[in-house]
Order: C-alpha cells, then sequence, then structure tokens
C-alpha cells in the first residue's frame, strides 16, 4: 500500500475518522428526531407513533442533501475535515448520493463487512463507496 494518495495532493480517510465523523451525524440525527417529537407530542396529545420509514427519510435527507451539496461533506464530516467526492473529483449529484445512502444501509445489514471492505483497498472505498463511485477524503486546504 502507498501513502494512503493517489497523489500528493489526496489522502483517503482512515477508518477511524469517518466513526468519528458518522458518531457526530448520528448525535446531531438523534437529537433533532428526538426534539421533534418532543415538539409534535408536547401539545398535551398522544406520543407520536415513530415510524421506520419516518427514521429512514430524515436520514437519507440528511446524509444525501448534504453528500451532494457544494460542500460535499456532512456536518460530522465537516468536523473531521473530510469530504466525499466522485472518483473523478467532482460533486456527487443526488441521485449518486442517495444511491450510496441504499447501499450504506445493506452494508450495515451485512454485519458492517460492507464498511469494513475499507481495510482492503488502497482507495479506502466502502462497498457503498464502490457501488457509487465515490471517495471520501481528507478536506484539501484552500
Amino acid at each position: 500500500m502507498s501513502s494512503n494518495a493517489v497523489n500528493n495532493n489526496v489522502t483517503y480517510a482512515t477508518l477511524p475518522e469517518r466513526l468519528a465523523a458518522a458518531l457526530i451525524d448520528y448525535l446531531i440525527i438523534a437529537t433533532a428526531f428526538v426534539t421533534l417529537v418532543a415538539l409534535v407530542s408536547s401539545d398535551g396529545g398522544e406520543m407520536v407513533q415513530v415510524k421506520f420509514w419516518h427514521i429512514f427519510a430524515i436520514e437519507w435527507l440528511y446524509f444525501s442533501a448534504q453528500h451532494s451539496s457544494q460542500k460535499r461533506a456532512t456536518l460530522g464530516m465537516r468536523v473531521m475535515k473530510l469530504q466525499i467526492t466522485t472518483l473523478n473529483a467532482k460533486q456527487l449529484t443526488l441521485s449518486t448520493a442517495s444511491l450510496r445512502y441504499m447501499v450504506s444501509l445493506l452494508s450495515s445489514l451485512i454485519l458492517w463487512l460492507g464498511h469494513l471492505m475499507m481495510l482492503t483497498n488502497d482507495l479506502r472505498q466502502t462497498m457503498h463507496d464502490k457501488m457509487a463511485g465515490t471517495l471520501v477524503i481528507k478536506k484539501q486546504n484552500g
């Protein structure tokens, strides 16, 4: 394996960096979700029944919208100074970001093996990165 980069300007995110970013993101999502449920339920009525699709929709919007934004990163990724890009260093489209999110769900369902694939290749791509044609890199200065 080389020095984590295709060239001197690109460094691929490590597993600990990606895990830290994900932890931050899921803390944000959980906080927002609990706050939303509390606000909706605070009118003295019954507790809102949370369905799987509610969680799915919030996660999909959170990740796909931010991955395809000009920042190319979720809030957690920004804290960790990471970015997501296509293999050609382009901004992701919403459809590519959505595909990546859907495949990441599958990666999680198979005992996180799809996530651990990043330990087996020089580009540190997970299964969802490979399927979507994406890379997670350290943000360039500037």
